[in-house]
């Protein structure tokens, strides 16, 4: 009996313990039904969103791990994804998010090809000058990503 209360004793804290690690993403700032959160770690996850829910509520998703679809095109060491065919067409960066030097993913092919792509959202505020508020980043990209993972 005593080995059988001690089992459930230590399933009951294991089952706690894990529920809520230290390390656990805090999810609280996601707009209500915009966010599928993804990842398989505890300290890495994504917000699994749509371009549109980034261009309606740039400001929430500032600072945050997302992952989104678009058009990649990788060149010379840049990168953009185009969060829509429309901007891709017309070449539009004010439609598309910088994939930061350091983040640009490895490619054999300039693309463009549909890609998710995962990442730290950064929103590219432009200064008075008309220059983005980011290191190279075109002052008209509508933002970037660091951090950056193709799924």
């Amino acid at each position: 009996m005593m080995l059988r209360l001690a089992f459930v004793a230590f399933m009951l804290l294991g089952v706690v313990a894990c529920s809520k690690g230290p390390g656990a993403a805090d999810q609280s700032w996601a707009p209500a039904g915009a966010c599928k959160f993804v990842g398989n770690r505890a300290d890495r996850h994504y917000c699994a969103t749509t371009a549109i829910q980034i261009l309606a509520n740039p400001e929430r998703y500032d600072g945050k791990l997302i992952l989104v679809s678009g058009w990649l095109v990788v060149g010379e060491g840049k990168g953009f994804l185009y969060l829509s065919r429309e901007a891709l067409d017309g070449a539009e960066l004010h439609g598309a998010l910088a994939l930061l030097p350091s983040a640009s993913p490895k490619a054999t092919n300039s693309g463009p090809y549909p890609a998710r792509i995962a990442g730290r959202f950064h929103l590219n505020r432009t200064s008075p000058e008309g220059k983005g508020a980011l290191r190279n980043v075109p002052w008209n990209a509508f933002g970037s990503l660091d951090e950056v993972e193709v799924w």
